[in-house]
């Protein structure tokens, strides 16, 4: 079988990256570095033919092509998306898809989420040629429900199976145990409602001297990947006045040089993770690369949509409000609750499912993914 994944980063990762203007470098990653992880989780475990292709594909010549398409989703269900281009290019095509780790966007879990006619339009020329959609928690699958979408499973985010060890909550709790002092941040989104957490996590890093790992937007991909040339004084000053207001530019700059990281390759990213301790942060997929490199993490969940998805892996969350400047990391230690056994149990269900959803379409996956689904007894 030959499969078209929909994917503008490819394998989850930006083959020399340096190359790229920061436009470009934008674009591939989908405005967001995160996505290199489901993108990358995706193709490792796929075991058949794959090519990737862009959004704007070419109906007819992938009909040609390819005997399936996939789509790696993210957070689509949301109000102002509008997915109809893709429904016509899906019924062009007129292949048998599969659409995995489809999400909801909403400010708390009680919202109602109103999908766009052209969504809507999506989710049912999906349906139709699926088996199931595999959506991050119930929440989405209930979303769609209320759409009269009904051929949903949850399978969490394909980001859960880079990892090939079955029994990675036995590693992170054993890493948890040891209690080290290497921190790693992930930096979130920059918008007003989330600027108290934001500078509460930049000073905490900053006071940590721990690397703050940053995702979007462009103007702070910028400033954290040394493309600063491309980054006019306007930008540097909206980072400033966001995130530190109170320290100089010479201080910003010298903390962006040293701890300010951005990653264009899903696999490095997870090796820069395996070197620390503990991962905490407002982004999803920056966390959830820590927990796959075997580090505790814990999710600052500032929506509806990252508590879903941090509830149906079980990835330790904390609350936004419970963040504050003076925080040492004794503080993260004793918030962090994590069952190693559970998060097992849980991830190996979500890999039977995940398992299922592919080979009722035909896909062959790699066998370790097998192994996760059912692993077994644990080591002594």
């Amino acid at each position: 079988m030959k499969i078209g994944i929909i994917s503008t980063g490819g394998a989850g990762k930006i083959a020399d990256w340096q190359k790229f203007s920061l436009r470009e470098l934008y674009d591939r990653v989908g405005y967001n570095t995160g996505n290199l992880a489901f993108w990358g989780g995706i193709a490792k475990t796929i075991s058949d033919e794959m090519e990737f292709l862009p959004w704007d594909f070419i109906p007819e010549d992938v009909h040609e092509r390819f005997d399936l398409l996939l789509f790696p989703a993210a957070n689509q269900l949301a109000a102002g998306v509008d997915l109809g281009f893709m429904a016509d290019r899906f019924e062009r095509a007129n292949l048998p898809l599969i659409v995995a780790g489809l999400g909801t966007q909403s400010h708390s879990a009680s919202d109602d989420v109103e999908l766009t006619p052209g969504t809507q339009r999506w989710l049912s020329v999906v349906s139709e040629r699926t088996v199931e959609i595999g959506v991050r928690g119930e929440r989405s699958r209930d979303v769609l429900a209320r759409y009269g979408i009904h051929n949903v499973t949850v399978i969490g985010c394909p980001s859960l199976f880079i990892n090939e060890d079955p029994f990675l909550g036995r590693r992170i709790h054993h890493k948890y145990v040891e209690g080290g002092e290497k921190f790693l941040f992930c930096q979130g989104e920059m918008s007003a409602h989330s600027m108290p957490q934001e500078r509460a996590l930049f000073s905490l890093a900053r006071k940590f001297r721990a690397p703050y790992i940053c995702q979007a937007p462009d103007i702070v991909l910028a400033l954290a990947s040394g493309i600063s040339d491309e980054l006019t004084f306007g930008g540097m000053k909206r980072i400033r006045n966001y995130y530190c207001p109170n320290i100089s530019f010479d201080e910003m700059l010298d903390f962006a040089e040293y701890n300010m990281r951005a990653f264009f390759d899903f696999e490095e990213w997870i090796s820069f993770a395996q070197q620390h301790d503990f991962s905490v942060g407002a982004r999803l997929h920056g966390n959830f690369l820590a927990l796959q490199a075997g580090v505790p993490a814990m999710v600052v969940c500032q929506d509806g949509r990252m508590s879903e998805l941090a509830n149906t892996i079980q990835c330790p969350t904390i609350d936004p409000g419970l963040l504050r400047h003076d925080m040492g990391k004794l503080d993260f230690y004793r918030r962090f609750r994590f069952d190693h056994d559970s998060f097992d149990r849980n991830r190996a269900d979500l890999a039977a499912r995940y398992m299922k959803l592919f080979s009722a379409m035909g896909v062959s996956l790699k066998d370790y993914v097998a192994r996760i689904a059912a692993p077994g007894l644990p080591p002594s």
